[in-house]
């Protein structure tokens, strides 16, 4: 445990200036020893050993007892006590903008403090909730673990995706006395916790209050599109969805496996691009997996550290070609999720998924045949399955599916004079795919792609003008 002279030396070597200290100690130290005799309200520090430091400290003050006798529900803060965390931190940086604040409590930071924090973040940063449950766990594993807590932020802010409750941390009373339970029935082995889900709210959240949920769950996200249902990390879903397509492409790590693509140079231009290349334009929208499952179809789409980002595409429906009263299983597909503006269309664009390759159809892998047969797969297997069947109402699917057409190489010119002017939703420039190569998975090492196997992205902004791509174009195909 650090004292406090520990904590702001460390503090200090990590150059993190601290103005306010926020002592909450006094909100849950029945959850961390039920047992205990003490008064229920106590602190673990006083103003002097954080004033030698010029450091602000401040209690936040219970106002009511706890409600629940079960130990895992015990300290939760009222809305008193989450009016006081949140003055105290807005006149903090109203005045020093700067600096941070430390919030401590009973249970290691993931008690009481992390509960406040949390709803800070909801209430005044205007994050979702699984959003701000995984900032704590980033920045503490295993983040608030106390099912009750849980459950109670869930029906607070209208929680409208399943929530994990992680197990204790090792330290933790409760779990401790679990294992020992175990050890005194002679067991050699620690039984692992049972996993509990905490369903959706069954509130739902009025537009227009605080918090609205609904907004929130938009907001930093491209191209948000109704009916597409993000899938917090941990939960069913997202563990279903990532463990197939670790099984389809054969990694055993949660990362983006869509072929990386690479931003045309001179130097590709005149040494990798060759007349075995077809030609395509490069839309801008959100790349991603669409992973296709009888019990569902799910987005799949890259992070910034190249981490997975799971969505349930409710309403999609993708029949088996001889059978079409039956879904699809295990058929993987990659492409980009697009918005076309067209005449009669919603304002904001019709979402538009276009296919652009396929992974596995049906559970077989057809990632190593060549170009002209993998489209053979997604035009006659999956578009065209979706094409024969008349029993389905396809308009009630959350965004509409195509295959995105891929031309011959001379085709180069016509995409720049004229294709590019009628496409109905952003583009950046040209792909140009390898023909005769087999679908380059990314790994954990990394694209094993090579020269002569790449895909090359030629862009409008990019070090290649339209006129030395139509002059290496005409000499290939002359």
């Amino acid at each position: 445990m650090f004292t406090v002279s520990m904590f702001v030396e460390r503090m200090i070597s990590k150059n993190q200036l601290i103005g306010l200290a926020l002592d909450c100690t006094a909100l849950d130290p029945k959850a961390f020893d039920p047992d205990a005799t003490e008064p229920d309200i106590r602190y673990f520090c006083n103003d002097s050993e954080w004033d030698e430091f010029d450091i602000d400290y401040a209690r936040i003050k219970p106002t009511t007892g706890p409600t629940d006798t079960n130990q895992l529900s015990v300290g939760i803060p009222d809305d008193k006590a989450l009016l006081q965390f949140i003055h105290k931190c807005v006149t903090l940086w109203n005045s020093r903008p700067n600096a941070h604040i430390a919030v401590f409590d009973s249970r290691g930071g993931i008690g009481a403090a992390a509960y406040l924090v949390v709803c800070f973040m909801v209430q005044k940063m205007k994050i979702t909730l699984p959003e701000a449950l995984q900032a704590i766990k980033e920045s503490m594993d295993p983040g608030i673990f106390d099912e009750g807590m849980l459950r109670h932020l869930q029906d607070k802010f209208c929680g409208q995706t399943e929530i994990m409750v992680p197990n204790p941390p090792s330290w933790h009373l409760v779990w401790d006395e679990y294992e020992e339970e175990n050890e005194a029935d002679g067991e050699q082995e620690t039984q692992e916790k049972q996993i509990v889900i905490i369903p959706p709210s069954k509130k739902r959240p009025i537009i227009g209050s605080t918090p609205d949920l609904l907004k929130r769950q938009r907001i930093n996200e491209p191209n948000p599109i109704n009916g597409l249902e993000p899938c917090p990390p941990g939960s069913p879903k997202y563990e279903r969805a990532v463990t197939v397509l670790q099984q389809l492409v054969e990694l055993q790590s949660a990362i983006f496996p869509g072929h990386q693509e690479t931003l045309m140079t001179a130097e590709h231009l005149h040494s990798e691009l060759t007349k075995n290349y077809n030609v395509s334009w490069h839309p801008v929208g959100r790349r991603g997996l669409l992973l296709i499952l009888t019990d569902g179809v799910f987005f799949l789409e890259p992070l910034s550290d190249n981490s997975l980002k799971v969505s349930k595409a409710n309403g999609m429906w993708f029949p088996k070609p001889k059978e079409p009263s039956h879904s699809q299983h295990r058929t993987l597909l990659d492409g980009v999720l697009v918005l076309d503006k067209e005449p009669g269309g919603p304002p904001a664009g019709t979402p538009r998924y276009l296919a652009m390759d396929i992974i596995a159809h049906e559970g077989g892998i057809v990632k190593s045949k060549p170009l002209p047969l993998r489209f053979k797969y997604l035009l006659d297997g999956v578009y065209g399955a979706r094409k024969r069947c008349t029993d389905y109402n396809f308009n009630k699917e959350c965004f509409r599916f195509r295959v995105k057409d891929v031309f011959e190489l001379r085709k180069t010119s016509f995409l720049l004079s004229t294709f590019l002017k009628q496409v109905t939703h952003p583009t950046d420039g040209l792909a140009f795919i390898p023909n005769n190569c087999e679908y380059s998975i990314t790994t954990e090492k990394g694209d094993p792609s090579t020269a002569g196997n790449r895909v090359l992205i030629w862009k409008h902004d990019g070090n290649v003008s339209p006129k030395d791509l139509e002059i290496k174009v005409k000499a290939l195909i002359a």
